[in-house]
């Protein structure tokens, strides 16, 4: 799949996670314990995709181009560590708050959510710019193994 592809899945699954946000809205409590839990267990099985194909890719890019893309691998992989200790720090901040659910706790800790989610939506962001800026590089490497001279000029600098 293209970069180009994956950019438009991501955005198409926005537009989803943010229906899914906005229905969520009028309903219960056992719906919406219900719609968070399949959404986790959505996210841990991406998750669980994703570690397989960084596995297969990590593989095929020592054979490709060792230095340079063992290197981005290893700030993914960092990345992704960072990300589900912050995921699991979210589910632990969650499972305090079903302990003592007193209503001005409760109201300060879907605060404490929103203020998560927006911090979600910003790293998001920086991702998807990170992404574009990737394909760029890719897309610039590719053309530059077609012209010698730019493959040259690219060593070089």
């Amino acid at each position: 799949m293209s970069a180009s592809d994956d950019l438009s899945k991501l955005s198409d699954r926005a537009a989803q996670a943010e229906k899914s946000v906005e229905a969520a809205k009028g309903k219960g409590q056992a719906a919406l314990k219900a719609q968070a839990d399949a959404s986790r267990k959505a996210a841990a099985a991406h998750a669980s995709s994703l570690e397989k194909d960084a596995a297969a890719g990590g593989a095929d890019a020592k054979a490709k181009a060792a230095g340079l893309e063992v290197k981005s691998a290893d700030s993914w992989s960092d990345m992704k560590t960072q990300w589900g200790e912050h995921v699991a720090r979210l589910h632990d901040k969650h499972d305090q708050a079903k302990a003592d659910l007193g209503a001005k706790h409760v109201e300060h800790q879907a605060e404490v959510a929103e203020r998560d989610a927006e911090h979600a939506v910003k790293f998001a962001y920086c991702a998807v710019e990170e992404a574009e800026s990737a394909c760029l590089d890719a897309i610039r490497a590719r053309a530059a193994a077609d012209d010698p001279k730019t493959a040259q000029s690219l060593a070089t600098a």
